[in-house]
């Protein structure tokens, strides 16, 4: 490593036990930051990402040890890197790939950009979230998209639906919207008991929605929510 000949270095490393290459990078602590930076080099083509990047962290050389994190698969530990040197983008797509999901989402928070951040939660089937930012970037196409993803077992299923009707509402499709909510009145006590669905679903049938709202199991839903959801995709927005 010392006389340059990195090729010759990452073929011996090659051929070293793993508890040898261990004995190697406690040596290498002590060494210079050059001669450690070119030892990260050898590594780098001896493919042992992950020892490459131990290398470039004591360099304090970030963003090389992030990019040798992720070769190396842990993307953990390439997310913190590439934070460090505020590739706040990167940052977030190691941590989503890490599986931590909050710390990504922080992360596009900072950048402030909102349609990644929407196709952050619509990847991760955070559907109601990836809806509410699409909602802030007033693309209503989008919106709909997402706020049809979001099935009975969400907990933001009622606040979904109850959007999803309020916008057929807004573009006049009032018997669809219709259609969206009794389900949730049917299937949901939460539904039931939601002060906004009651009122969306009394000024939708001008008043006449007691009888619904107290014996909605004998509902007969001429329209069923999966194909008022459906078309609700083709609103026009003008």
């Amino acid at each position: 490593i010392t006389r340059g000949e990195l090729e010759n270095a990452a073929r011996l490393y090659e051929d070293l036990a793993p508890e040898q290459t261990e004995t190697v990078f406690e040596q290498l602590k002590t060494a210079s930051s050059a001669t450690r930076k070119a030892a990260a080099e050898a590594l780098h083509r001896a493919r042992d990402f992950a020892m490459a990047a131990r290398l470039y962290e004591l360099n304090a050389s970030w963003a090389d040890a992030a990019t040798s994190f992720e070769h190396a698969g842990n993307f953990e530990r390439a997310g913190q890197c590439f934070q460090k040197v505020g590739q706040l983008p990167r940052a977030a797509a190691a941590f989503e790939r890490a599986g931590q999901l909050d710390q990504a989402v922080a992360l596009l928070q900072q950048t402030g950009d909102k349609a990644a951040l929407a196709d952050l939660f619509s990847r991760n089937e955070r559907f109601f979230e990836a809806a509410q930012v699409f909602r802030q970037l007033r693309n209503t196409q989008a919106e709909v998209e997402m706020l049809r993803q979001v099935g009975g077992h969400d907990p933001n299923y009622v606040a979904a639906s109850l959007r999803m009707a309020t916008l057929l509402e807004q573009y006049g499709h009032h018997e669809r919207a219709l259609g969206v909510l009794m389900p949730v009145v049917k299937a949901s006590e939460a539904g039931r008991r939601d002060p906004d669905v009651q009122a969306a679903v009394l000024r939708l049938t001008e008043g006449d929605a007691h009888d619904l709202l107290g014996d909605a199991g004998d509902l007969d839903v001429h329209l069923q929510r999966g194909d008022a959801i459906g078309r609700a995709r083709h609103l026009e927005v003008h």
